[in-house]
C-alpha cells in the first residue's frame, strides 16, 4: 500500500509515491475526511486499511471507531 507524495516531497526523493507506514504523517484527500491530517497509528495491508490518529467516525449508539 503506497500513497502519491506532495510536489517538495517529489522532487526530495526523485520518487511518485512511497509505501505508508507507522508514526508517517498523512493527509487525507478523499472522503468523508476530507483535508485532515494526522500520524499513522496502524497500516492493515491485508485489508488495505490505516487506522489514522484524531480521525474517528461515531456510531449511532454513541461509540467512537
Amino acid at each position: 500500500m503506497s500513497a502519491p507524495l506532495s510536489k517538495d516531497l517529489k522532487l526530495k526523493h526523485n520518487v511518485r509515491s512511497m509505501p505508508i507506514r507507522k508514526d508517517d504523517e498523512v493527509l487525507v484527500v478523499r472522503g468523508d475526511y476530507n483535508g485532515n491530517k494526522g500520524k499513522v497509528l496502524t497500516v492493515y495491508r491485508r485489508r488495505w486499511y490505516i487506522t489514522i490518529e484524531k480521525i474517528s467516525k461515531t456510531k449511532l449508539n454513541g461509540i467512537q471507531i
